[in-house]
């Protein structure tokens, strides 16, 4: 048992050393709508940026291949009549191509899963948590590129797959996208 344990702590190192780790904050916004069976329910969408803000590691296997995992804090504003305004905490674990010479340098695309937990649900300042569900699950796509050393520019198209919540018998799921600019402390404080 030793020498298992050994042997792998010992490929686990020389793994980390050859490979590429950055770490770092997002700060951008979304925009979102709701959908139900393929159909679009344009007045229950926002049309207003929303906050998204959080942090992110970055792993590269090889020069072109890693993950790329984010948390953040993300605020939502849905609905027709009454606005409701949401909190999310979304975990995002992605796969990650990257186009340029070097990992994490040019052009890069994401795929992934995203989790989201509610943390607020509010009209009007009235709390309306329980009436929506607490998990939600989706699909994200993105695209970014690295626009200075230690700058990103990020693109994530996002697609519900749970329910946010049900109305007269059917699911209500939503769908958006998130505009973020990503700074790499890792490159900032190691240049």
């Amino acid at each position: 048992m030793k020498k298992i344990l050994l042997a792998t702590l010992l490929l686990f190192t020389f793994f980390v050393k050859a490979q590429d780790l950055n770490y770092g904050l997002t700060l951008g916004g979304n925009l979102y709508d709701i959908y139900s069976n393929s159909a679009l329910y344009d007045e229950a969408g926002t049309k207003e940026f929303k906050l998204y803000l959080g942090g992110y590691a970055d792993y590269g296997f090889t020069e072109n291949l890693g993950v790329k995992a984010t948390i953040a804090y993300n605020q939502k504003t849905l609905g027709g009549g009454e606005s409701v305004d949401f909190n999310f905490l979304d975990i995002s674990p992605s796969f990650k191509y990257s186009f340029g010479e070097e990992y994490s340098s040019g052009f890069f695309l994401l795929l992934g899963p995203r989790y989201s937990s509610l943390l607020k649900a509010e009209i009007e300042g009235e709390d309306v948590k329980d009436e929506f569900e607490s998990d939600n699950f989706g699909l994200q796509l993105g695209l970014g590129s690295t626009i200075y050393e230690f700058i990103e520019l990020e693109l994530r198209f996002d697609y519900g797959f749970t329910a946010l919540y049900n109305a007269f018998g059917k699911d209500r799921k939503i769908l958006g996208g998130i505009l973020a600019l990503n700074l790499n402390l890792e490159k900032l404080i190691n240049k």
